[in-house]
């Protein structure tokens, strides 16, 4: 019979952190009848008693116990603990969060290898307890026993748990589970929890990557500086994949070699070995050489679309630092058909999986296009050469006309990709944009010239002169240069110039012309003027508008 787990929850006043975690609950991927989460909760006053009640009375697997009064979070659990009825007890804080596998992976471990308890991984801020759980162990021994099981996210199995006077994080802990069993194991692959903010995560200002496609991997290379004081031997590297919203996180292959640097003044002192008695070496870095496959870095298998975080953190002396890695100019990639495109989210370098924000093609030239005429239509095929392309395939997408949207594909053929797309329009020229990917059309810097026989032509876009700025119109001088008040007439002296005469006012009919013709639709305008000519009409205006 498969083994159940039981999540034991402490609450008190905890606020809005705890509806994240019963969010993150219900999204794990162990049945239901196969965990179940005990809240324990003595006098909550913000509302989280009242909205765990319904949520037990709603969901099978939620146990509520506890009741009026003040505890301390250890009594809550051990109150939990008594109700809980699963073969494993994980405890969790209110403010951590599951991810959706990690209750399905522990138990799973823990069958495979007969362990009573199972460390596992959790995440803060960007960083992971690495040096708790630095890789996979069906057996945890020697001196990484004691502090392994100090970590956040440890399934204890509840017979053995019920053995000791002890829970997992006090003090004691552990000397008295390895008192009872050995069966102690360490998994990393998947992380566990996602828990608060971390405080003292030291984050180095970004270091600028190296980072191109080979053979359809993503490979990343970096020189990180040594800090002062940290050894040069027993660093640990982790390079993974963080998804964006879940923090759900795998590891990708990544190796680390340590060198040794020259003192910077021939005056300063030389460096001392490493492992002799007066420290590590003052000066030196890592060099750091890791390759990203989508098609295997899922645990072997494809990773999912969507945003994917690049994380590199290196554990070393007991101590995690997280490395901020700077954009790189990485062309976009089509693999097998799908697409992949480098990118930076809030000055941290993401791939995006799947292209589901951003756009694989862009600017193109006119000499990379062309039209041929069949029965079948005008077919346009574009030359797309600023894509990395590994593979066979088709990837969906549209070519725009100006604003009107066509059907296209983009193919590659194994050494190169192309957009393809039957056209047709109106004479005239039009802007082409493209739309593969998530991001909104893209201009290409072309155009599409169609003749008045309907012959086509993609020609360069040529660029937008920018308008001059309007020019004030002169002044006109209240006065002419030597021109009388009284008369108007000019002066005899050099540069004076003759007077324009002023202009007549208008005579006759043409004030009440205008005003009728104005008052009246524009249809009605030519009967009106002949009419507003008579001199009884205009008669008969004045007396009605005085």
């Amino acid at each position: 019979m498969p083994e159940s787990v039981s999540v034991l929850v402490p609450t008190r006043n905890p606020n809005s952190s705890t509806f994240s975690l019963i969010n993150s609950l219900d999204a794990q991927s162990l049945p239901y009848d196969r965990f179940e989460t005990v809240y324990a909760d003595w006098g909550s006053t913000d509302g989280t008693l009242q909205r765990l009640r319904r949520l037990a009375a709603s969901r099978p697997n939620v146990k509520l116990t506890g009741g009026p009064g003040n505890a301390t979070d250890e009594e809550l659990i051990m109150v939990a603990l008594a109700a809980a009825t699963g073969d494993y007890v994980l405890v969790v804080q209110p403010a951590h969060r599951l991810l959706p596998q990690a209750l399905e992976r522990l138990v799973q471990f823990a069958e495979e290898h007969q362990a009573e308890v199972v460390v596992g991984r959790t995440i803060r801020n960007g960083a992971s307890d690495l040096a708790l759980v630095p890789a996979n162990r069906p057996r945890i021994l020697g001196d990484d026993l004691a502090p392994s099981l100090a970590a956040d996210a440890v399934l204890v199995r509840r017979s053995l748990l019920l053995d000791v006077d002890r829970l997992p994080g006090q003090r004691g802990f552990a000397d008295q589970i390895l008192a009872r069993t050995d069966a102690v194991a360490g998994y990393a692959d998947y992380p566990v929890l996602l828990g608060p903010d971390a405080e003292g995560i030291e984050v180095p200002p970004g270091g600028h990557p190296s980072v191109h496609w080979v053979d359809a991997q993503l490979q990343l290379q970096l020189t990180v500086e040594r800090e002062a004081g940290e050894p040069a031997e027993d660093a640990r590297i982790v390079v993974a994949l963080q998804h964006s919203v879940t923090g759900e996180e795998f590891a990708v292959p990544a190796a680390l070699t340590f060198q040794t640097g020259e003192e910077s003044s021939a005056d300063a002192p030389a460096p001392d070995t490493a492992g002799s008695t007066g420290g590590s070496p003052r000066h030196g870095s890592w060099s750091l050489d890791a390759l990203i496959d989508p098609e295997q870095a899922a645990l072997g298998q494809t990773l999912p679309d969507g945003l994917w975080q690049i994380v590199v953190r290196i554990a070393v002396a007991g101590r995690e630092r997280a490395i901020t890695l700077a954009q790189a100019e990485v062309p976009p990639a089509l693999l097998d058909g799908r697409g992949f495109v480098v990118t930076s989210s809030d000055g941290r370098m993401v791939l995006d999986v799947g292209a589901v924000q951003h756009g694989l093609v862009g600017r193109a030239s006119a000499d990379d296009a062309q039209v041929t005429e069949s029965v079948a239509g005008s077919l346009l095929k574009l030359m797309v050469p600023a894509l990395y392309v590994e593979g066979t395939g088709t990837y969906p997408g549209h070519l725009l006309i100006g604003s009107l949207p066509l059907p296209a594909t983009l193919v590659c053929d194994g050494e190169q990709a192309f957009v393809e797309c039957y056209v047709s329009g109106l004479p005239g020229r039009a802007a082409l944009s493209v739309q593969f990917g998530g991001a909104k059309p893209i201009p290409t810097g072309l155009s599409l010239d169609i003749s008045a026989v309907g012959a086509m032509k993609v020609v360069t876009t040529p660029a937008t002169a920018a308008k001059p700025a309007s020019k004030a119109a002169p002044k006109a001088a209240s006065k002419q240069a030597g021109t009388t008040k009284k008369t108007g007439t000019t002066q005899s002296g050099a540069g004076a110039g003759a007077a324009r005469p002023a202009a007549k006012k208008p005579s006759g009919p043409q004030p009440v012309v205008k005003r009728l013709r104005a008052s009246v639709p524009s249809p009605l305008e030519p009967a009106v003027r002949r009419i507003a000519r008579l001199a009884p009409a205009r008669w008969a205006y004045r007396k009605l508008t005085q």
